[in-house]
């Protein structure tokens, strides 16, 4: 699923999940597997955090082009 994303995004996306702590892997394995396949992806367990994060990598991604 990640593959996919991270290929239709092609780089023009920035994803933030929000979901329960219990359901994210300590290492974020997940989010290292899409950051690898070229996906801006973060996870989160409130959606205060999650917007902050939007808010720095969109911040850092206009600085980086």
């Amino acid at each position: 699923m990640i593959e996919d994303w991270a290929s239709e995004a092609a780089g023009t996306v920035i994803v933030a999940m929000v979901i329960r702590a219990e359901y994210i892997d300590p290492r974020k394995f997940g989010v290292n597997v899409a950051q690898r396949f070229g996906l801006a992806m973060n996870v989160h367990t409130s959606e205060e955090e999650a917007l902050a994060w939007l808010s720095q990598a969109s911040s850092n991604r206009r600085l980086n082009n």
